[in-house]
This record gives structure tokens, C-alpha cells and sequence, in this order.
């Protein structure tokens, strides 16, 4: 007999996959809960299905300035780290260009259930000539 002593979910399948589907991925509940607290709109399929991409939307409208349109990308890890990968931010400033969006990535530290950590643990990431158009900076 093998090592093991799982056994099988019902209606057959692979015994090893049932803890996969137990729980929520941590990613994806933080996906949700960010774009919950931003206010912003989940897109369907998580930007998985052609024509909808990013992860979420929001239109920010602001009195002295005009309306921006954000195109999130959502990231979250359980560790105490993450490396931002530049093809994560190429890849939403790229699609946010083609739905004429202003691109941002969201950043949380989760833990495995996909709460945020403490009441720093969700960041969001600009491109710096964005930040410096909202703070009333020149280009130059």
C-alpha cells in the first residue's frame, strides 16, 4: 500500500486536488476585497476574456481636474516580500493605452485567507508622470 491515506472525494476525481478547492486562493479574495475597498468595478474572468483586461475599474472624478479612468492590476502575496516584476506593470500600462485607461497596480501583503495583514498591507503603484499630474507637477 502507498505511503499515503487519502481518501477519495466524492464522485471519483484525484484525492489530491480536493485541498486545492477547500479554500479560496488568497489572490483572488484580495482581488476582490481591494477592488471592494477602492470602490472600483471587477472585470469579469479577471481580465482572462478578450476585450476586458486588468483586473478592475474605476473613474475617479475629481473637481479641479478631470476624470481619470483606471485600468487596476491586482497582486498579493502571503510572504513578506514581493518583487514587482517590470512585465507586471508593462503589461498593465500596455492594455490600460489600448481601453485609453490610466494604468495602477495594487499591491497586498495577505495573509491565507486573503485578509490584509494590518492597515498598511494593500499599496498602489503609478506610473511617476501620473503622480506628479495629480500633485501639480511639470513633465519636465
Amino acid at each position: 500500500m502507498p505511503p499515503y491515506d487519502r481518501k477519495k472525494p466524492k464522485g471519483g476525481g484525484n484525492p489530491f486536488m480536493v485541498d486545492a478547492f477547500d479554500k479560496p486562493n488568497h489572490g483572488n479574495v484580495s482581488e476582490v476585497r481591494v477592488a471592494t475597498d477602492l470602490g472600483a468595478k471587477l472585470v469579469a474572468g479577471s481580465g482572462a476574456i478578450d476585450g476586458f483586461k486588468g483586473d478592475s475599474y474605476l473613474s475617479t472624478v475629481q473637481t479641479e481636474r478631470p476624470t481619470i479612468d483606471w485600468m487596476i492590476e491586482s497582486k498579493a502575496t502571503i510572504h513578506k516580500s514581493m518583487s514587482i516584476k517590470k512585465s507586471w506593470l508593462d503589461k498593465v500600462r500596455t492594455e490600460a493605452a489600448g481601453h485609453a485607461k490610466t494604468p495602477a497596480l495594487s499591491i497586498s501583503f495577505v495573509d491565507d485567507n486573503g485578509s490584509n495583514r494590518d492597515f498598511n498591507s494593500d499599496w498602489v503603484a503609478i506610473p511617476a508622470t501620473v503622480f506628479k499630474e495629480l500633485i501639480g507637477g511639470s513633465d519636465g
